[in-house]
């Protein structure tokens, strides 16, 4: 059986791409993607850019609504998919893909479109026109997954999103949590210090800026892992408390975040959120912000605390936690995060495409015909 991943893109190397890099090693399967950075690649995957960087290519992946709109079109015809028994799409703009009747097609979701469902409904502001023909036009024209004989979403919050934005029942909807690699965190690794820890791709819906401003007037010590354009201005507002390490290296980050009484996590509404159980595979508690599926992997006041968004409630929260702690063991939050392991993804993700082929084979009512005795040459009948 031959099998292919689809996954939207390679930007940069975050939580999509790695799902995408450990569905290629669990099927033993090569990876086509739309636009590709090879810095964002994994060196052990065979990754197939299908459209290029060329100049056109450049030209489109300054606009997001460009790509998008380039990707309805280009995504139909990718010829190089054709030959595959299974496609395994990550991401939804490689479900414009039509398949050949004889292919079976599983779906990974890591959300619908944010923009014109989620984020639209948690906006406070008034939507422009431009804003609302945009939306109109994703949502109108976008796949929903229509291809796909089994999908599978990234958290109990995405399949919900699926049923109500996508009208599809709730019981064609499987769960399969992001895979963490929970083997690679220890609690052994450091021993715990007086600071607090966050580290992501610095863009402003991770809220970093809320952190450094509620550890300035903590007076906390804070170390930021990460690099990305908002670093200068949270250089900026920072404290003299708060460290900023950039880009750190995977066995210095695997101590920092050991050694690190708490991970803080303000990210705005995360599908699932990869950071909070790689902090807790460590043995250490999150700071959580009460929003997305953080909400339901925090348990207040056990592996975590949960606060609402806004710097003063973060504040009280670190507040909290300094005098209150949490009542799980360093030990208890690691074993509570080897629910999110490698193993389970691949096993319950090839439980899935196995169902999916099974499911997916054509069964006809058309009857075979009714055995005849054939006469023989003198007439009678031929044994």
């Amino acid at each position: 059986m031959k099998i292919a991943i689809a996954h939207e893109h390679y930007p940069q190397r975050g939580g999509g791409e790695m799902v995408s890099d450990e569905l290629a090693r669990t099927f033993d399967a090569p990876v086509y993607a739309g636009f590709v950075n090879r810095d964002a690649t994994a060196p052990d995957v065979e990754l197939h850019d299908l459209f290029g960087d060329g100049v056109l290519g450049q030209l489109i992946r300054r606009s997001a609504f460009i790509r998008d709109a380039f990707y309805q079109f280009a995504w139909t015809d990718v010829v190089e998919l054709r030959d595959f028994d299974v496609i395994v799409t990550s991401g939804n703009n490689p479900g414009w893909f039509v398949p050949r009747d004889t292919q079976t097609v599983v779906s990974y979701v890591h959300s619908p479109q944010r923009t014109p469902y989620d984020m639209w409904a948690d906006s406070e502001e008034t939507h422009g026109l431009a804003k609302h023909i945009y939306t109109k036009a994703a949502r109108t024209l976008h796949p929903e997954g229509k291809y796909a004989d089994r999908l599978v979403a990234n958290s109990d919050l995405v399949k919900r999103r699926i049923v109500r934005y996508w009208d599809v029942d709730a019981d064609d909807v499987d769960v399969v949590y992001p895979p963490i690699d929970v083997e690679g965190w220890s609690r052994h690794d450091d021993e715990t210090s007086d600071y607090v820890v966050t580290w992501s791709r610095m863009f402003d819906n991770k809220n970093i800026d809320e952190i450094v401003r509620a550890c300035n007037r903590t007076g906390t010590k804070l170390i930021v892992g990460g690099d990305g354009p908002e670093r200068e201005r949270l250089e900026e507002i920072a404290g003299p408390t708060v460290e900023f390490r950039g880009f750190v290296e995977w066995d210095e980050l695997c101590r920092l975040v050991s050694g690190a009484k708490a991970t803080l996590f303000a990210a705005d509404n995360e599908d699932f959120g990869m950071v909070p159980v790689e902090s807790m595979a460590a043995g250490t508690p999150v700071i959580g912000v009460r929003e997305g599926f953080t909400r339901h992997q925090i348990i207040d006041g056990v592996n975590g605390v949960l606060f609402d968004r806004g710097v003063d409630n973060l504040v009280d929260a670190i507040e909290r936690f300094e005098s209150e702690g949490v009542t799980a063991t360093e030990h208890d939050i690691e074993r509570f995060a080897q629910q999110f392991s490698v193993e389970r993804f691949r096993r319950q993700m090839r439980s899935i495409v196995n169902e999916a082929v099974e499911d997916s084979q054509i069964e006809t009512s058309v009857e075979p015909p009714l055995p005849t005795r054939r006469l023989a040459a003198d007439g009678g009948d031929e044994q």
